[in-house]
């Protein structure tokens, strides 16, 4: 059992976006899994635990664009 006590999130380059505390409502990410957080969907890329923090990185989804061709 890990006695994991904060997360740290950073993009695939390993530039550093943002941390939070582990509370009882959070957990352990798993590659591939996708969240949503302020408006923004997430895909973790790659996860680590080192010294008690879990280390995320993650990349951005894109949003679905659709097409339209004009009318002529």
């Amino acid at each position: 059992m890990y006695n994991v006590t904060g997360t740290h999130f950073r993009d695939i380059y390993g530039k550093f976006l943002w941390a939070e505390p582990l509370k009882e409502d959070n957990r352990l990410y798993n590659p591939g899994e996708e969240f949503i957080l302020d408006e923004i969907k997430y895909r973790v890329e790659r996860v680590a635990l080192v010294e008690n923090t879990q280390h995320v990185n993650v990349t951005v989804v894109p949003e679905d664009v659709n097409i339209v061709e004009p009318y002529l």
